[in-house]
């Protein structure tokens, strides 16, 4: 059901687990409640803890059995009390999690030559309107126009966006945000899938020539731009298994569609 299940997967595919393909941070969000859900990932110190509008410790989590497999233990982020999704008049507010700045495990992300974002979002209303799935120093993931994710590298902010795949509010809809900073052309592509095997398809390749990431400063966000105050650009739904896969050297971080598919596949068992 969660990355646990990930190991045997990829082992159909004659395919073992690298330093490389081994995830930098990883969430499940099973504790189903409690301060945080913890890194499950090679990095280690980066607990994500949740946090309501104005920055103080709350459980959001759903109810059991409600993160992407439906299955008994298998929960995820709830952050579905948001007023909004992202940016709207009047200002929309919500609740996030964060990993706080002073956790060494953020270290991992500065440097990155090439990088996977990988995750499943259940948007309560359409994805739109800049809502912040995560922001994390040098890497933003974002809603877009109607419909599409965009991405921002190290602040270069280019409207790079997906084709306009995730359309489904009330479903889990599996994404993947692919950066490989070993190229300077066609080197961003967007994942699309759902729980159904076989789904899994491209939602648009484009460019960011950004290089490596920049050293990482500040919290990783998910769900919101900020802990309190401007916490205006919310996402609206549930969030599970989110990830970040990355290589200091190489094009490793970038995964295949294969390695992607055992990902998406893994969550649903």
């Amino acid at each position: 059901m969660k990355s646990t299940a990930l190991l045997p997967f990829l082992a159909l595919f004659g395919t073992s687990l690298s330093a490389q393909s081994a995830p930098l941070l990883s969430w499940n969000f099973n504790e189903g409640g409690g301060a945080y859900t913890a890194n499950l990932g090679s990095a280690g110190d980066a607990n994500l803890y949740t946090v309501a509008v104005g920055g103080d410790g709350m459980p959001f989590f759903s109810a059991d059995a409600k993160g992407v497999s439906e299955k008994t233990g298998d929960y995820a982020l709830d952050l579905t009390s948001a007023t909004g999704m992202g940016a709207t008049t009047p200002n929309s507010t919500g609740p996030a999690a964060v990993v706080w700045s002073n956790s060494t495990g953020l270290s991992a992300l500065s440097g990155l030559s090439s990088f996977t974002l990988t995750g499943w979002i259940n948007p309560a209303v359409p994805l739109n309107a800049s809502a912040r799935i995560v922001v994390a120093g040098p890497i933003t993931l974002m809603a877009g126009t109607e419909d599409r994710l965009s991405l921002q590298v190290n602040g270069t902010h280019s409207d790079v966006q997906s084709e306009p795949s995730f359309n489904k509010p009330g479903a889990w809809i599996f994404f993947a945000a692919v950066y490989d900073g070993t190229r300077t052309t066609d080197n961003v592509t967007y994942y699309v899938a759902t729980t159904t095997p076989g789904t899994l398809t491209v939602a648009g390749t484009t460019t960011i020539a950004a290089g490596k990431l920049k050293p990482f400063s500040g919290q990783f966000l998910v769900g919101n731009n900020a802990t309190k105050s401007a916490t205006t650009r919310p996402f609206k739904g549930l969030i599970d298994n989110l990830a970040v896969h990355g290589a200091k050297d190489d094009a490793s971080g970038a995964l295949t569609k294969e390695k992607i598919e055992a990902i998406r596949a893994a969550a649903t068992r």
